[in-house]
């Protein structure tokens, strides 16, 4: 009987022990899907496939959102890895692989295989002192021209329900703006219109797509200079790994509408992000902060095609 008291025991504490501790969290920035300068938080997000997740800069002061990320009720798959200076989940059932922390231990959350303490910043070089993001370092690392280049704010272009405005559509009549790479203002495509880009690079003042359009493109470079991107509910912008890079240069907000389908590598260092709400993501995603409502799915893309330093 003592025998087998003493084996119950030992099976109970088993089962308690603390996921193994790894060495420390990769740091290669195309695994990640998300990645904050300064804080991420989520609802109901569910990340498939091995797709790391981070917060470059250390939280400053106890009562400082820097270097903080927020959860609840979030399930990331096997092979992913979550790493923040303060990590924390709002409500139970929450389910990483791997978690990185400097933290106290989170409650709420089932820790599938293992993680440890976080060395920080998150990419050597990309934050300093007192929650201060290094944005140059980071537009590096997303492959942001130097000089950036300037958009014209005198070439606007509204896309509507057929061509191209100002003869500028290369196939003519098919019921879309298929608009060539170049320079322009404000790019603003309408309620229900198609937009078609080409391989090349577009600079553009800001991006902004209505509700229910549809914008395609492959091999596509948009570098946007100061200005906000933004898609609205029922869109879709690309539809596989290599569509779309997407550079924000400044402090321009990335906004994103409900049920939106976006897959793109989408870098904004020294803007905020909100990642919507029902939306499929596939890609990478890179702001100063970044939040999103409910019930997100996201994926990233594995490389190549990812990331935006290949392309243009």
């Amino acid at each position: 009987m003592r025998t087998l008291r003493m084996a119950g025991i030992l099976v109970a504490a088993l089962a308690f022990l603390p996921p193994a501790a790894l060495a420390d969290m990769q740091r290669d920035l195309g695994s990640f899907f998300l990645v904050a300068a300064r804080s991420i938080s989520g609802k109901n997000l569910s990340v498939d496939g091995p797709c790391d997740m981070g917060v470059v800069c250390a939280q400053p002061s106890s009562n400082s959102s820097c270097g903080t990320a927020s959860f609840e009720d979030v399930t990331f798959a096997d092979g992913s890895q979550l790493g923040a200076d303060v990590v924390s989940f709002n409500k139970p059932g929450a389910s990483v692989f791997d978690l990185f922390t400097n933290g106290p231990t989170p409650r709420n959350v089932t820790v599938r295989d293992g993680g440890g303490a976080l060395s920080l910043p998150l990419f050597p070089g990309a934050c300093g002192a007192g929650c201060a993001p290094d944005v140059a370092a980071l537009e590096s690392m997303c492959g942001f021209p130097t000089p950036f280049p300037s958009c014209d704010a005198s070439r606007p272009v509204t896309v509507g329900g057929g061509d191209c405005p100002n003869g500028l559509d290369t196939v003519p009549g098919n019921g879309r703006c298929d608009l060539p790479p170049g320079t322009y203002g404000d790019l603003v495509v309408r309620d229900n219109a198609k937009l078609s880009l080409s391989a090349g690079t577009y600079v553009a003042c800001t991006f902004l797509v209505g509700k229910n359009a549809v914008v395609t493109g492959h091999g596509v470079a948009l570098q946007i200079d100061g200005g906000g991107f933004r898609i609205g509910n029922l869109s879709k912008l690309g539809s596989e790994c290599g569509d779309f890079a997407v550079r924000v240069k400044g402090q321009g907000p990335v906004t994103l509408g409900k049920t939106v389908s976006l897959v793109a590598s989408l870098c904004a260092p020294a803007g905020s992000m909100s990642l919507g709400n029902g939306n499929q993501l596939k890609g990478q995603f890179v702001g100063d902060t970044i939040a999103m409502d409910r019930s997100n799915v996201g994926e990233c893309c594995s490389c190549p095609p990812c990331p935006s330093p290949a392309f243009p």
